[in-house]
């Protein structure tokens, strides 16, 4: 990674890449600019639009802009890997080129990483929302290790809300890797579980933007794209078990990825010694996320199942999963009934 410029470098590094967001674009980087923290740099690139999003980005003039532009689409890997060559700050935020960052976010997570100078990574929680109104949150967990040992079942560590040191990815030689495609944060966390040191904030750093176009709504109707999805997935959670120490037979391995991508076609009964196993297996020491995993393997279980298969052995898994379901029945009516709204930024 090397240094642009001779003058001297901003503390932050807010690193975005965007394609096609010519609704969201101005709205996502003023987000960013009216942060009350001012020694950051946003190093946006731009990866070959085919609508006016250039032109929007072109309009945008803050010297804090930093703008690199690919004569093609060549993907989000690509052009994140492109902004990290180019980041001169002491810590990285990342940021998605439609969604929102809260008032707070960036001085917020500067404080604590220069308070505890041994924490690597910092996080929170976002919200969601659909046409402004919100429609729920994304919870990760705050438990010590949750975060870490979570990652067995999902991404606990909010991609557009997550500041991490520069030096960690240059000490670990990581940078965004194909080999995980359209979960390319998933991977990289994968990576570098258990070589930081990771804090989650129970704060709300970020609103994230539920649409019909966005590329997780595009991923999951794209057959092909699911299917490379699922190879991501694959490859994400072999290196967690292996690093993990948890021995899984292949058989069992195969029916705990598709359970984890939500795909129905599995077995019950697999996927229930497959859990059992893993938490098990929890490597001593960290056996207080056990209860995040729990968690999180409840939700699984009732999307995946719905609690259709009965007995002893499932016994367990049921009753955590009818409490997941009826908390998220409750959520959804509030928020229905609320209409809570989230105020522009512009």
């Amino acid at each position: 990674m090397k240094n642009t410029s001779d003058t001297k470098a901003p503390t932050v590094t807010v690193l975005m890449a965007t394609y096609n967001d010519e609704p969201y674009l101005a709205e996502a980087l003023a987000s960013v600019l009216n942060q009350s923290y001012t020694d950051f740099e946003i190093v946006i690139v731009e990866d070959g639009s085919t609508d006016k999003t250039r032109s929007v980005l072109n309009s945008i003039k803050d010297k804090r802009i930093v703008k690199l532009y690919n004569s093609e689409n060549k993907g989000l890997i690509y052009s994140l890997n492109l902004g990290l060559g180019h980041a001169r700050g002491k810590y990285i935020a990342r940021f998605d080129s439609d969604d929102i960052m809260l008032p707070g976010r960036l001085k917020s997570q500067v404080a604590y990483l220069e308070r505890h100078p041994k924490v690597d990574i910092v996080s929170g929680q976002t919200l969601v929302m659909r046409d402004y109104y919100r429609t729920g949150i994304f919870i990760n967990p705050i438990t010590k290790h949750g975060a870490e040992i979570g990652l067995l079942a999902k991404c606990t560590i909010s991609h557009n809300c997550v500041t991490f040191r520069r030096e960690l990815l240059e000490r670990l030689g990581l940078s965004y890797s194909d080999e995980y495609m359209y979960m390319e944060d998933y991977g990289l966390w994968a990576n570098v579980a258990g070589n930081a040191k990771i804090h989650i904030s129970p704060r709300r750093f970020a609103v994230y933007r539920k649409y019909d176009s966005s590329i997780t709504e595009v991923i999951a109707a794209d057959e092909e794209k699911d299917s490379i999805l699922l190879q991501s997935r694959r490859k994400v959670l072999r290196l967690l078990v292996d690093k993990f120490g948890i021995a899984l037979p292949d058989y069992l391995f195969e029916n705990y990825v598709r359970a984890m991508a939500l795909k129905k076609d599995v077995s019950h009964s697999e996927l229930c010694v497959a859990i059992k196993s893993i938490l098990s297996q929890i490597p001593k020491g960290k056996k207080t996320a056990i209860i995040t995993l729990l968690i999180y393997y409840w939700g699984i279980w009732w999307k995946v199942t719905e609690c259709t298969t009965k007995g002893k052995p499932y016994a367990f898994l049921n009753f955590g999963a009818h409490i997941f379901s009826l908390y998220k029945r409750c959520e959804r009516k509030f928020y229905q009934i609320t209409k809570l709204k989230i105020s522009k930024v512009i």
